[in-house]
């Protein structure tokens, strides 16, 4: 399978290399959203947010697969859906957002493990 990888928020490109790695590691063929005019490749999604109150900030990491599929009962209705996602939310204090960035980091790729798991669950090597 060949999946597009894309990344939101601000700061993500050490975030997006690492997670490029572990997919090309696993054996995954990436391409840029370029390569894909048409639509039909799937996308995974990752979503980096800070949201900060004075002192206290939150922030989320959220992987998501998209892609598209169509009806069991009616083949002829396809469409593009969220077939799989996965996400962290902590709170960080302002004096500690420093860090941020390896924590991003850790939750993406161990989000990246959790859906290479799941992804070889149901598309097992040799098929």
């Amino acid at each position: 399978m060949v999946f597009s990888v894309h990344s939101y928020g601000s700061k993500s490109q050490p975030v997006l290399w690492g997670v490029d790695g572990d997919l090309r590691q696993a054996g995954l063929k990436l391409l840029s959203a370029d390569d894909d005019a048409h639509g039909s490749v799937p996308h995974l999604d990752l979503d980096l947010t800070l949201a900060c109150a004075g002192r206290s900030c939150g922030y989320t990491v959220r992987l998501q697969l998209t892609q598209r599929v169509r009806l069991a009962r009616r083949l002829d209705i396809e469409d593009t859906a969220t077939t799989w996602a996965d996400g962290y939310q902590n709170a960080i204090s302002e004096a500690d957002l420093s860090s941020l960035m390896d924590l991003y980091i850790a939750d993406s790729r161990s989000l990246i493990k959790s859906f290479l798991d799941d992804y070889r669950a149901v598309n097992p090597r040799g098929r």
